[in-house]
C-alpha cells in the first residue's frame, strides 16, 4: 500500500488515545515514576501534536524558531522537529513512524510489532545487536514500542554524542537487513510476550473491553498479534511492509535538548 497521511484530527486524537493506555500499561513498571522520563516524553508528544496543526499545503520547508522549537521538511518529506533545552546536557532523539496495528490487513495482525523489533537486528553497517550497542557504549540508552496508530523508536543520551543518536537511527530506519534467521528467533520473542500477556489479567479484561467496543474498527484487534500471525510471517512480508510504511515522508524526528538547532539539522540531513 502506499502511504497516505491520516487527518490531522484523527492523528492527535490517536496519540492522545496512545498517552492515556500507555500510562495504564507502564505504571506497573515505574516507567511514569521517572520525572526526566515523563517530561522528555511529553516534550516530544507535544512536539507532534504540533505538527499535527500544520497545514501540510501551506507549510514552509523551513519554520522560524517559536519558544525554542525549530520546524523542518526535508526535501525527501521528512518532518523534523528541533527543541533546544540546555538545562542538562542531555539529548532526546525520537522518530515517529506513522504506522501501527490498525494500518494492517488481516494477514499481517501484529507485523508492524515485529517490524519494530526487527530493526534493532542488524543494518547492512550494524550486525545484530550493533544498534543497541553502539547507542549503550556512548552511556545512552534506546528502545522503541508499538501503538495503533504509531510505531515510536526512542534514544536518550549524553548530548556530546547525539551525532552517533542521529546515525543510528537513519542507520535503522533506511539499511535494516531483515535477515529471516533472525526474524525467526525474533517471532519467538513476540510468541514469549504474547504468552506471558495472556496470563495477566489486566490484559485479558482490556482485550475483551476493546473487541467489544469496536465490533469493526481495526483498534478491536490487539496490537502485539496473535501466536499463529506470528508464526506466519516471512523475511518478503517483513521487507513489503518497511518498503511501504517506513519512508521519509512517513516519519518524523525529534530532538529535544542540549544542542544547537542549525548544527543538528545538518546531522539530520547527512544521515
Amino acid at each position: 500500500g502506499t502511504c497516505t497521511y491520516r487527518p490531522r484530527s484523527g492523528l492527535c486524537v490517536a496519540l492522545l488515545v496512545w498517552e492515556a493506555n500507555a500510562r495504564i500499561l507502564c505504571a506497573r513498571r515505574g516507567w511514569w515514576r521517572s520525572e526526566r522520563l515523563r517530561r522528555t516524553r511529553l516534550l516530544s508528544l507535544l512536539c507532534l501534536l504540533c505538527t499535527c496543526a500544520t497545514d501540510p499545503a501551506g507549510r514552509p520547508d523551513l519554520a522560524p524558531k517559536k519558544d525554542g522549537m525549530l520546524q523542518a521538511t526535508l526535501d525527501n518529506g521528512l518532518q523534523v522537529i528541533l527543541v533546544e533545552d540546555h538545562s542538562a546536557p542531555v539529548v532526546a532523539l525520537n522518530v515517529w513512524v506513522r504506522v501501527g496495528s490498525a494500518d494492517e490487513r488481516d494477514e499481517q495482525w501484529g507485523m508492524a510489532h515485529v517490524h519494530e523489533h526487527m530493526l534493532f537486528k542488524g543494518t547492512e553497517r550494524r550486525g545484530v545487536g550493533e544498534i543497541a550497542s553502539t547507542v549503550e557504549g556512548a552511556g545512552g540508552n534506546i528502545n522503541a514500542f508499538t501503538s495503533y496508530d504509531m510505531t515510536v523508536y526512542h534514544i536518550t543520551m549524553a548530548s556530546r554524542d547525539a551525532a552517533v543518536g542521529f546515525d543510528v537511527l537513519a542507520d535503522a530506519m533506511q539499511s535494516s537487513t531483515f535477515h529471516a534467521t533472525e526474524l525467526e528467533k525474533e517471532e519467538e520473542v513476540v510468541i514469549e510476550e504474547i504468552r506471558r500477556s495472556d496470563d495477566v489479567p489486566d490484559n485479558l479484561l482490556s482485550r475483551v473491553l476493546f473487541e467489544t467496543a469496536y465490533q469493526v474498527h481495526p483498534y478491536r484487534k490487539e496490537v502485539i498479534g496473535t501466536q499463529a500471525s506470528v508464526r506466519s510471517f516471512t523475511r518478503e512480508g517483513i521487507v513489503d511492509f518497511s518498503r511501504s510504511w517506513y519512508v521519509p515522508n512517513n516519519m518524523t524526528f525529534i530532538a529535544v535538548g542540549d544542542f544547537d538547532p542549525a548544527v543538528a539539522l545538518e546531522q539530520i540531513k547527512k544521515s
